[in-house]
């Protein structure tokens, strides 16, 4: 409060009072330090600006109050900017005063980055290598990178960019060439038209591969045989494999030089591949092929191989069919005669189907040392061996690889004293024969035995076998045989012949039809039988009507050999009793019938998948029967047999043949002793 008085010149006053405010109405003045440039890398300590760059100063009529910093860093990663300070007043009254300082980063001249130098850049290079460009041995850790000598006011990067070429050429200093296109940028320098300073720089990396592709072993020569008629071609197989250290797949190819004359036939294309396979066709002949391989650096490897297409069929031998010769005396008592293989073939008919050279010999044909077909050309007798002499001709052909091919030739030689040169004693036998079926047809490839020697026959297509050169006084037994095809003529025909004859309808008329229907040799207790049976033709039976009881003669006993001996069989084949075995070649017997045919039938039905159906086998029109015989053909692809039921023929598994059922094929085989008549369109079976 504030009291005021007022006196006047009596001394005479007066008081009031007043209440008062006392105010501050000027504020605070403030004075900032004043604006800096500094280097980019200068050192400072962003919470003591005022250490390096100093402090606002505050003036005021009242009590001077302190400044309050607060601060705006705008620099980048490169260090340059600035540092805004502001510096604010306040007075005990509000009222405030406010300055700012600018602190500005920037390089100077010497700290502005002006790109890699010549050393700095990775030097051009050559190395030894192969492969994949992008591999290990070619990336910047091992060729090298640029050295980015920036400062603090930098910001310095480096990517680079590479194009490769490939040289496939042997001539070509590199395998492949790298051009690595190196850009270096600083990120702290930009430019006024828009992006940062950059610098470039092409490294040239030139990589070398002298390693050739390696080839597997290959043998030297390589041959095939063939057995062409035509002495044309052959099949073989060629093939070899590659391989590379730095090429993956190589590029191969092959040439072909036919009969080996230095000049290349054929050329293949250049594939993509390790392997090749020149298998296939090719003349006979001796021939040549050479393997080669590329690898992506233009380094080849060749190899080659012989090849030879040999022709080993055997020559065609055409031989006279036994030749004679007589004794020339050579002192008394003495004969001997030369006979040449080549004397059997005297029109040179024996051939090979490639022109091969011919040679004809006594003995197999071997080779020499020195390339050349060796045989026995000749042979010479005298009177410890006259009569027919069983000689083997072979017929040899020399292959170009070197090897024999012959064919065998038996015929023989009869050896003759025509005049009368030799001893008596010196004079050899023959045993000989022929083996015919009652019907007098010739049965050809039987064996014949002569026991007592170790000589064997094989009867000709006459049915003739013949045992020359036996010693005076020698005790032989002449054995027959022949075991094989046993369904060789028997049919169901001979089955109803052999039902007809049992139930006395229709007898059996020969004692040898009697031993052919003995299928399983009762007489002997056993029940496996041969396939053919022999009887001394001179053999006279004692029953005709049981002969198949008799113990007849199947072999010839011939004691103390004194003349020639001539030992006829007949032949039975076991089954047949009709006669229509064929024995021999030029045999066409065939089976004779009651009738040509019988005709069948049956329903023609539409089916679906999965359906059982029936289907009866019926006989056309009335006839008679004794027995049939036929094959049923159905498409075992949409069809399957499960079962066959008997109807007015009495029918069971046993009648039917089910070997080649899985091919849609049924044999069917029925007989009765007795004519059995059916009537048209009877179904005999389902």
């Amino acid at each position: 409060m504030v009291a005021f008085r007022a006196i006047d010149a009596s001394g005479n006053y007066n008081d009031c009072m007043v209440s008062v405010v006392v105010q501050d109405k000027i504020g605070p003045t403030i004075t900032c330090p004043a604006d800096r440039t500094v280097a980019c890398d200068f050192a400072y300590d962003i919470n003591n600006l005022a250490k390096d760059f100093g402090t606002a100063e505050v003036k005021d009529n009242c009590a001077v109050p302190d400044p309050i910093e607060t601060r705006s860093v705008n620099l980048n990663s490169c260090r340059i900017g600035t540092i805004t300070r502001t510096f604010t007043a306040r007075d005990a009254g509000g009222r405030t005063a406010t300055c700012t300082q600018t602190i500005t980063f920037r390089p100077d001249v010497s700290q502005i980055y002006y790109g890699p130098t010549a050393a700095e850049w990775p030097r051009d290079t050559m190395v030894q290598g192969c492969g994949n460009p992008t591999a290990a041995q070619f990336l910047p850790a091992a060729l090298g990178s640029p050295v980015l000598s920036d400062g603090a006011c930098s910001l310095v990067g480096a990517q680079y960019e590479d194009q490769s070429f490939s040289f496939n050429n042997p001539t070509s200093p590199a395998c492949f060439k790298i051009l690595r296109k190196w850009t270096v940028i600083d990120w702290c320098q930009p430019l006024e038209e828009g992006g940062y300073a950059t610098w470039t720089h092409t490294q040239e990396i030139k990589v070398v591969d002298n390693i050739a592709p390696s080839v597997a072993q290959l043998a030297p020569t390589v041959s095939a045989d063939t057995y062409d008629a035509e002495c044309a071609s052959g099949e073989i197989t060629l093939t070899s494999q590659g391989a590379d250290v730095c090429t993956t797949v190589l590029r191969s190819s092959y040439k072909i030089d036919l009969e080996n004359d230095g000049d290349f036939d054929y050329s293949s294309p250049v594939s993509n591949s390790n392997t090749i396979n020149a298998s296939g066709s090719y003349p006979v002949g001796k021939h040549r092929i050479v393997y080669t391989y590329e690898d992506k650096c233009g380094n080849v490897t060749s190899r080659e191989q012989l090849f030879n297409i040999v022709n080993k069929k055997a020559p065609t031998a055409i031989v006279l069919q036994g030749l004679a010769i007589s004794l020339m005396k050579i002192s008394e008592g003495e004969g001997m005669a030369e006979i040449w293989a080549t004397d059997f073939d005297p029109e040179r008919k024996s051939s090979h189907p490639c022109g091969y050279t011919i040679l004809l010999s006594f003995t197999p044909v071997t080779v020499n040392a020195l390339g050349q077909m060796v045989g026995t050309p000749n042979l010479v007798f005298d009177c410890d061996q006259l009569g027919p002499q069983p000689v083997t001709i072979y017929v040899a052909a020399l292959t170009p690889a070197g090897d024999v091919v012959q064919t065998s030739v038996n015929t023989f030689i009869d050896v003759q004293d025509n005049n009368n040169i030799c001893p008596p004693s010196g004079r050899k036998l023959s045993v000989n024969g022929s083996l015919a079926t009652e019907d007098q047809r010739m049965l050809e490839n039987a064996n014949v035995a002569l026991l007592g020697s170790e000589l064997t026959r094989i009867t000709d297509v006459n049915g003739n076998f013949d045992f020359n050169n036996m010693d005076n006084g020698g005790t032989y037994t002449v054995s027959p045989e022949k075991n094989d095809d046993h369904l060789n003529g028997v049919s169901t025909l001979d089955l109803v012949m052999m039902q007809r004859h049992i139930l006395g309808l229709e007898k059996l008329k020969t004692p040898y039809k009697l031993i052919a229907a003995d299928v399983n040799n009762t007489s002997n207790g056993f029940t496996n039988n041969k396939s053919w049976r022999f009887v001394d033709k001179s053999y006279n039976f004692i029953d005709a009507t049981n002969a198949q009881g008799e113990a007849f003669p199947e072999v010839y006993n011939i004691n103390n050999l004194s003349t020639d001996m001539k030992t006829d069989f007949v032949a039975v084949k076991t089954g047949d009793v009709n006669g229509n075995v064929v024995t021999n070649l030029n045999d066409e017997n065939l089976e004779s019938r009651s009738s040509n045919s019988v005709l069948l039938s049956t329903n023609n039905v539409e089916f679906t998948a999965g359906q059982q159906i029936v289907v009866p086998i019926n006989v056309a029109q009335t006839d008679n029967m004794s027995g049939m015989q036929f094959t049923v053909e159905f498409d075992s692809e949409k069809l399957a047999l499960t079962s066959v039921d008997p109807a007015a023929m009495n029918v069971n598994d046993q009648n039917f043949g089910f070997a080649n059922i899985h091919n849609g094929i049924l044999t069917v085989s029925w007989n009765d002793a007795k004519s059995i008549q059916f009537a048209g369109n009877t179904t005999l079976f389902n």
